[in-house]
Order: structure tokens, then C-alpha cells, then sequence
């Protein structure tokens, strides 16, 4: 094999492994799996969502929190995601169309749309993520449905 052509080849593993991981995220939020979720990040991983600020170890175990009081359910389906790989660094960008229903009485159906923002990088191997910013372009309440 030529060596652009392995490059090329890294290059593609890469991008499915970033891909997988981002996607792996989306998994553990929508089936509240928390430990899920913290394997998407690194110990030293910033999540900007907003004013809010999360950091390190701690992220996965806020969002579930959060989620457990305000959301029955949540499905995020993710559309177009880009992502470059420089090195052992990668960038991704991903938008995400979520259907939540909220734990309110009565309970609400949410629709959203939103951008995540993520630096990852390669260590040991693994890619995670280490910076986090999250968009919410789009927030509307859906009707009933039952």
C-alpha cells in the first residue's frame, strides 16, 4: 500500500471512531446511562451548554441528574455531522433533532434542534471528547399525540 494511501486509510478509521463516539454519547443520553455517557469524555473534558459550565469526571453524572427531573424520555437523532482529523486531534460538529417529553404535570412533548460543538482528542488510543459546546437553535412544544 502506498503511504497516501495509508494516510488516508488512518484518516477514515478516524472519523468512524470520532463518529462512534459522538453517537455513543447520543446512546447513553437517550437510555440514561450514564457511565455511557462518561465514556465519551475525558477526565479533564469541558461541556459549555449555555451559562452552564460542566467539568471533568463529574459531567455525565449532572446531565443524568438533570434529565431525571425534567425529561421522561428523550430521542435525539443526529444529521449531519462533520468532522476533521488533525493528528490526534479531531474536531466534529454534529446537529441533532431531539423529541423529549418532560416530566411535568401533564407532561409535555418537547422538539429541538441543536449543534454540538466538539473537540476531541486521541489518547491511549481512544478518542473522547474534551471540549464540549452545545447550541440549542430550536426549542417548540409539540401537540398532545395521544
Amino acid at each position: 500500500m502506498t503511504d497516501d494511501l495509508e494516510l488516508r486509510m488512518r484518516e477514515l478509521v478516524d472519523i468512524e471512531a470520532v463518529r462512534r463516539t459522538v453517537l455513543r454519547y447520543f446512546r447513553g443520553t437517550d437510555t440514561r446511562d450514564a457511565a455511557l455517557v462518561a465514556s465519551t469524555y475525558h477526565p479533564d473534558a469541558v461541556d459549555v451548554r449555555g451559562d452552564r459550565t460542566l467539568h471533568g469526571p463529574t459531567i455525565a453524572e449532572e446531565l443524568a441528574a438533570s434529565s431525571a427531573t425534567s425529561m421522561l424520555q428523550m430521542r435525539h437523532h443526529v444529521t449531519t455531522h462533520h468532522i476533521e482529523i488533525d493528528s490526534d486531534t479531531a474536531t466534529s460538529e454534529a446537529y441533532c433533532i431531539g423529541i423529549h417529553k418532560t416530566a411535568g404535570d401533564p407532561p409535555k412533548r418537547l422538539q429541538t434542534s441543536s449543534r454540538y460543538v466538539d473537540t476531541l482528542e486521541r489518547r491511549g488510543g481512544e478518542w473522547r471528547i474534551t471540549r464540549r459546546e452545545v447550541f440549542m437553535e430550536l426549542i417548540r412544544t409539540l401537540p398532545d399525540g395521544r
